[in-house]
């Protein structure tokens, strides 16, 4: 009887991508997200981003459950992600007369962590920008790809060619517009907005708005 043996999946530090140059549209989440685990595995990555600097601010995001942890642990950013997480803790909605009417407990709102996207962003610029090179300021003008690679030209920078580009910039991509044609051919709009404001609320004596950020 023969005896099978099971293989043993190829873990990304077995892997090497040396050989691999990406570029990178977009520095926010999920640009900074995929450089981080492509220079684990070797591979030379540009991210080029039309601010000047790394934006922050934006929503805050958060993370729930077995999955998101054993994503973040391995990226190796769990850890500083509970250091500068929001601390947003349970929520009170008062009515007029500043009686509690909806008490939204810490889980609801904010998973099992929850930290804004724009330190979110900076964590892993952090943790990449001495193996990545990052554009600041500039943006991708043309793309040609023929079966070796994509030659890019930028709206500053010199052209330059990499194996694989990347759009990691956002609803109204600049990359997929490039590539696939203006996104009225794909995007639609469902009649939804949302928005968010920052106000000064002065509450009633003895009211509460739980604690907040």
């Amino acid at each position: 009887m023969t005896k099978q043996t099971r293989q043993t999946p190829q873990t990304p530090q077995q892997k090497n991508l040396s050989h691999l140059s990406v570029l990178i549209s977009g520095a926010s989440v999920a640009g900074p997200a995929l450089a981080l685990d492509l220079a684990r595995l070797g591979a030379r990555v540009t991210v080029v981003e039309k601010a000047p600097d790394l934006r922050g601010g934006g929503f805050a995001v958060d993370f729930r459950g077995h999955v998101h942890r054993t994503v973040l642990t391995s990226m190796g950013i769990w850890d500083e992600i509970h250091r500068r997480q929001t601390h947003m803790g349970r929520q009170t909605v008062v009515d007029a007369d500043g009686n509690p009417r909806v008490d939204l407990p810490a889980e609801l709102m904010s998973g099992d962590v929850e930290i804004f996207r724009g330190e979110l962003a900076r964590i892993m610029y952090e943790r990449t920008k001495d193996e990545v090179e990052y554009v600041f300021g500039d943006s991708i003008a043309t793309l040609g790809e023929d079966a070796d690679g994509v030659d890019v030209t930028f709206e500053k920078g010199a052209p330059r060619r990499f194996a694989l580009v990347v759009g990691a910039d956002g609803l109204h991509s600049n990359t997929r517009r490039l590539v696939f044609g203006d996104e009225s051919r794909y995007l639609r709009f469902f009649d939804l907005l949302l928005g968010f404001r920052g106000c000064g609320v002065t509450l009633l004596e003895g009211a509460s708005l739980g604690a907040g950020r």
